[in-house]
Protein backbone atom coordinates (compact mmCIF):
# COMPACT_ATOMS: atom_id res chain seq x y z
CA UNK A 1 0.00 0.00 0.00
CA UNK A 2 1.28 3.45 -0.91
CA UNK A 3 0.13 6.06 1.59
CA UNK A 4 0.06 9.77 0.76
CA UNK A 5 -0.32 11.81 3.96
CA UNK A 6 -1.12 15.52 4.15
CA UNK A 7 -0.22 17.47 7.29
CA UNK A 8 -1.42 21.05 7.64
CA UNK A 9 -4.25 20.80 5.13
CA UNK A 10 -8.01 20.49 5.62
CA UNK A 11 -9.11 16.86 5.31
CA UNK A 12 -12.01 17.75 2.98
CA UNK A 13 -9.56 19.34 0.54
CA UNK A 14 -7.43 16.19 0.66
CA UNK A 15 -10.52 14.06 0.03
CA UNK A 16 -11.45 16.04 -3.07
CA UNK A 17 -7.85 16.06 -4.29
CA UNK A 18 -7.49 12.29 -3.86
CA UNK A 19 -10.43 11.61 -6.17
CA UNK A 20 -8.43 12.39 -9.32
CA UNK A 21 -4.91 12.12 -7.93
CA UNK A 22 -5.28 8.43 -7.04
CA UNK A 23 -5.64 7.42 -10.70
CA UNK A 24 -2.83 9.71 -11.83
CA UNK A 25 -0.46 8.42 -9.14
CA UNK A 26 -1.31 4.82 -10.03
CA UNK A 27 -0.31 5.49 -13.64
CA UNK A 28 2.82 7.32 -12.54
CA UNK A 29 3.84 4.51 -10.16
CA UNK A 30 2.77 1.77 -12.56
CA UNK A 31 0.54 0.18 -9.98
CA UNK A 32 -3.15 -0.43 -9.28
CA UNK A 33 -5.40 2.28 -7.81
CA UNK A 34 -6.11 -0.27 -5.08
CA UNK A 35 -2.52 0.16 -3.90
CA UNK A 36 -2.89 3.90 -3.16
CA UNK A 37 -4.58 5.51 -0.18
CA UNK A 38 -4.60 9.06 1.15
CA UNK A 39 -4.33 9.98 4.81
CA UNK A 40 -5.60 13.32 6.09
CA UNK A 41 -5.31 13.64 9.85
CA UNK A 42 -6.82 16.69 11.49
CA UNK A 43 -3.50 18.44 11.89
CA UNK A 44 -2.00 21.89 12.10
CA UNK A 45 1.48 23.13 11.32
CA UNK A 46 2.83 26.01 13.40
CA UNK A 47 5.74 28.38 12.94
CA UNK A 48 6.72 30.52 15.91
CA UNK A 49 3.29 30.04 17.43
CA UNK A 50 1.33 30.95 14.29
CA UNK A 51 -0.86 28.34 12.62
CA UNK A 52 0.12 27.75 8.98
CA UNK A 53 -2.75 25.61 7.63
CA UNK A 54 -2.86 25.71 3.81
CA UNK A 55 0.06 28.17 3.84
CA UNK A 56 2.57 25.43 4.64
CA UNK A 57 1.90 21.75 4.14
CA UNK A 58 3.95 18.62 4.54
CA UNK A 59 3.15 15.71 2.27
CA UNK A 60 4.71 12.35 3.07
CA UNK A 61 4.58 9.42 0.69
CA UNK A 62 5.25 5.98 2.11
CA UNK A 63 5.96 3.48 -0.63
CA UNK A 64 7.87 0.25 -1.22
CA UNK A 65 11.60 0.59 -1.82
CA UNK A 66 10.98 -1.11 -5.16
CA UNK A 67 9.23 2.11 -6.30
CA UNK A 68 12.16 4.38 -5.32
CA UNK A 69 13.00 5.15 -8.95
CA UNK A 70 9.63 6.97 -9.22
CA UNK A 71 10.29 9.26 -6.22
CA UNK A 72 11.20 12.40 -8.17
CA UNK A 73 8.20 12.02 -10.52
CA UNK A 74 5.84 11.52 -7.56
CA UNK A 75 7.25 14.55 -5.72
CA UNK A 76 6.99 16.78 -8.80
CA UNK A 77 3.44 15.60 -9.46
CA UNK A 78 2.34 16.38 -5.89
CA UNK A 79 4.11 19.76 -5.85
CA UNK A 80 2.51 20.79 -9.15
CA UNK A 81 -0.99 19.43 -8.46
CA UNK A 82 -1.30 21.08 -5.02
CA UNK A 83 -0.14 24.54 -6.14
CA UNK A 84 -3.74 25.82 -6.37
CA UNK A 85 -4.56 25.17 -2.71
CA UNK A 86 -1.25 25.13 -0.80
CA UNK A 87 1.12 28.10 -0.86
CA UNK A 88 4.29 26.23 0.22
CA UNK A 89 4.60 22.44 0.06
CA UNK A 90 7.28 19.99 1.05
CA UNK A 91 7.12 16.38 -0.12
CA UNK A 92 9.04 13.71 1.75
CA UNK A 93 9.33 10.20 0.37
CA UNK A 94 9.68 7.38 2.89
CA UNK A 95 10.38 3.78 1.94
CA UNK A 96 9.61 0.41 3.41
CA UNK A 97 10.57 -3.11 2.45
CA UNK A 98 7.69 -5.19 1.07
CA UNK A 99 8.75 -8.13 3.25
CA UNK A 100 7.77 -6.04 6.29
CA UNK A 101 4.17 -5.61 5.11
CA UNK A 102 1.47 -7.89 6.49
CA UNK A 103 -2.23 -7.55 5.73
CA UNK A 104 -5.59 -9.22 5.95
CA UNK A 105 -8.27 -8.73 3.31
CA UNK A 106 -11.77 -9.97 4.11
CA UNK A 107 -13.07 -11.71 0.96
CA UNK A 108 -16.69 -11.08 2.01
CA UNK A 109 -16.35 -7.33 1.46
CA UNK A 110 -15.01 -5.07 -1.28
CA UNK A 111 -11.54 -3.70 -0.62
CA UNK A 112 -12.76 -0.06 -0.64
CA UNK A 113 -16.06 1.74 -0.27
CA UNK A 114 -17.21 3.53 -3.39
CA UNK A 115 -19.14 6.77 -3.83
CA UNK A 116 -22.28 4.77 -4.71
CA UNK A 117 -22.14 3.12 -1.28
CA UNK A 118 -22.09 6.48 0.44
CA UNK A 119 -24.60 9.35 0.50
CA UNK A 120 -24.79 11.08 -2.88
CA UNK A 121 -23.03 14.48 -2.83
CA UNK A 122 -26.20 16.24 -4.02
CA UNK A 123 -28.18 14.62 -1.20
CA UNK A 124 -25.50 15.72 1.26
CA UNK A 125 -25.77 19.33 0.02
CA UNK A 126 -29.55 19.21 0.38
CA UNK A 127 -29.16 17.83 3.92
CA UNK A 128 -26.77 20.67 4.78
CA UNK A 129 -29.49 23.17 3.85
CA UNK A 130 -31.97 21.49 6.17
CA UNK A 131 -32.24 22.50 9.82
CA UNK A 132 -29.86 20.17 11.71
CA UNK A 133 -31.98 20.80 14.86
CA UNK A 134 -35.58 20.27 13.70
CA UNK A 135 -37.00 20.77 17.21
CA UNK A 136 -35.64 24.29 17.49
CA UNK A 137 -38.03 27.16 16.77
CA UNK A 138 -36.74 29.15 13.82
CA UNK A 139 -39.42 31.86 13.79
CA UNK A 140 -39.39 35.36 15.29
CA UNK A 141 -39.53 34.91 19.07
CA UNK A 142 -40.30 38.62 19.44
CA UNK A 143 -43.35 38.59 17.16
CA UNK A 144 -46.17 40.55 18.80
CA UNK A 145 -43.78 42.30 21.22
CA UNK A 146 -42.34 44.85 18.81
CA UNK A 147 -44.13 47.74 20.55
CA UNK A 148 -42.74 46.78 23.93
CA UNK A 149 -39.24 46.36 22.50
CA UNK A 150 -39.47 49.79 20.87
CA UNK A 151 -40.51 51.33 24.20
CA UNK A 152 -37.53 49.76 25.93
CA UNK A 153 -35.24 50.96 23.16
CA UNK A 154 -36.57 54.56 23.51
CA UNK A 155 -36.54 54.82 27.31
CA UNK A 156 -34.03 52.20 28.30
CA UNK A 157 -36.41 51.15 31.09
CA UNK A 158 -39.20 48.76 31.77
CA UNK A 159 -41.62 48.26 34.63
CA UNK A 160 -39.95 45.65 36.83
CA UNK A 161 -42.22 42.83 37.86
CA UNK A 162 -44.86 44.11 35.47
CA UNK A 163 -45.44 43.52 31.80
CA UNK A 164 -43.43 46.05 29.79
CA UNK A 165 -45.33 48.97 28.43
CA UNK A 166 -44.99 51.96 26.21
CA UNK A 167 -45.44 55.53 27.41
CA UNK A 168 -49.05 55.73 26.27
CA UNK A 169 -50.33 52.72 28.14
CA UNK A 170 -48.10 52.25 31.18
CA UNK A 171 -49.63 49.66 33.46
CA UNK A 172 -47.79 50.81 36.58
CA UNK A 173 -50.20 51.16 39.50
CA UNK A 174 -49.62 54.78 40.40
CA UNK A 175 -47.37 57.80 40.53
CA UNK A 176 -45.21 56.44 43.32
CA UNK A 177 -45.11 52.81 42.25
CA UNK A 178 -41.64 51.49 43.13
CA UNK A 179 -41.72 49.20 40.11
CA UNK A 180 -42.23 52.00 37.60
CA UNK A 181 -39.04 53.48 36.19
CA UNK A 182 -40.44 55.33 33.18
CA UNK A 183 -39.50 58.94 32.76
CA UNK A 184 -43.03 60.16 32.12
CA UNK A 185 -45.98 61.33 34.16
CA UNK A 186 -48.57 58.85 35.33
CA UNK A 187 -52.23 59.74 35.06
Amino acid sequence: MITVSFYGLDSYVVGRFSKDATKKLAVLLRTSVDEIIFYAPESFLFHQGVEQTSWQALVTVRMPITKAHFAKDVAEFLLDETADFIIHTQVEIQYFDDKNVFKRVNPDYPLFLTGEQLVDDEDAEEDENENPYPDLYEGNVFAGHERDLNAIAKTGNCCEGEECCGEDDCNCDGEHDENCHHHHEHH
